[in-house]
């Protein structure tokens, strides 16, 4: 097939998906998601045969004011930049919420992850999948980590942005995804629970 026949069929392929994502009833997000859960919209930066659409956490423009009930976010905003990237996304995540809605975010918790690296203990094989954690896997473009976060820098990110009630929760249940590593029964991540005002 051509290369011009392949871009078409996807951009049709996701223009469908797209179509029958109703704006008008409350939404369940999953940002950069690849597991699919009945009643949740995978949205995603990289396509796959499981998301619904394909963008950026920086530029959500396609979602109008208050149409999501929840948003679960996990493992993506340490992949944006501090300066202009993470602010722009909390931002958003916050206007397309609807008023009590609720943001549940994940993130590699440095803290956990330093202690660990400097555990005499850790070996280099540990070390070496604890860098990943900390700087990314590096697989593709996208995976890379850009910024670090403890619990508190996420508190403070979360109540700077407008929200409320925040909290930080050993894990969501929601997804089989990174916010549920452990090492020694610790969990490697900072899982926030935070909600919008009404």
């Amino acid at each position: 097939m051509p290369l011009k026949h392949l871009y078409s069929s996807l951009r049709n392929a996701l223009n469908r998906r797209r179509a029958k994502i109703d704006f008008q009833i409350p939404l369940r997000l999953h940002v950069g998601g690849h597991e699919a859960k009945k009643g949740w919209v995978i949205f995603n930066a990289e396509n796959g045969p499981l998301v619904d659409i394909v963008g950026t956490c920086t530029d959500m423009s396609l979602f109008p004011d208050h149409c999501c009930s929840d948003i679960y976010c996990s493992h993506v905003i340490e992949h944006l930049s501090l300066a202009g990237e993470l602010t722009q996304t909390l931002n958003e995540f916050y206007r397309i919420l609807a008023p009590g809605g609720v943001l549940r975010v994940s993130v590699p918790d440095v803290s956990v992850l330093f202690r660990f690296y400097n555990d005499p203990r850790s070996t280099a094989e540990v070390r070496l999948e604890l860098l990943k954690y900390i700087y990314g896997g590096q697989t593709s473009s996208y995976d890379f980590h850009k910024w670090g976060f403890d619990a508190e820098l996420m508190h403070i990110l979360l109540k700077n942005t407008g929200f409320e009630d925040i909290e930080q929760v050993r894990f969501f249940g929601f997804f089989d995804d990174s916010s549920e590593l452990m090492m020694n029964d610790i969990p490697l991540s900072v899982n926030m629970v935070a909600k919008k005002g009404a």
